[in-house]
């Protein structure tokens, strides 16, 4: 027994695949689609480590007051943010010192991985700095420094 009319299926399997130029422009549409969506996720991505780093900052004024508030003075610089784990042993050794003053054993880290840089050459006025994600002075948008004083 005939059919009458073709096979739907049939005649969708019986065509020509996609041309060689058909895939490439495919490709290209994909792969221009892809760069886009990538770039707007990196620069999000940098843009939190930006404000992450800066909350951190932030965060450091509470346990560095604490320690000033004890100790009557804020770490020197050669004392460093280590001062708020261990009690420090050069300098201007304090004797009301209470801590530890952070939760974690080591010194915060920015969002890039980098040691914050501390300074404090008076006992009352410091600066704690991140160099941005080129970890370098200066520089603009995600690679430009982090400041304290600035916040």
């Amino acid at each position: 027994m005939e059919l009458s009319h073709p096979n739907r299926f049939q005649s969708i399997f019986s065509e020509k695949g996609m041309t060689l130029i058909e895939i490439m422009v495919v490709l290209i549409i994909i792969g221009l689609t892809m760069t886009i969506v990538a770039t707007n996720v990196f620069k999000r991505l940098e843009q939190a480590k930006v404000e992450t780093t800066k909350t951190q900052i932030k965060a450091l004024a509470q346990p560095l007051g604490l320690y000033r508030q004890d100790v009557g003075f804020y770490p020197s610089t050669a004392q460093g943010l280590e001062a708020l784990l261990e009690k420090p042993t050069v300098g201007k050794i304090p004797d009301n010192w209470d801590g530890p003053y952070i939760e974690s054993k080591k010194t915060p880290k920015d969002a890039w991985d980098k040691d914050f840089e501390y300074s404090c050459e008076d006992g009352r006025n410091y600066t704690l700095i991140s160099r941005g994600a080129d970890k370098e002075p200066g520089g603009e948008g995600p690679d430009a420094d982090i400041s304290s004083d600035d916040l």
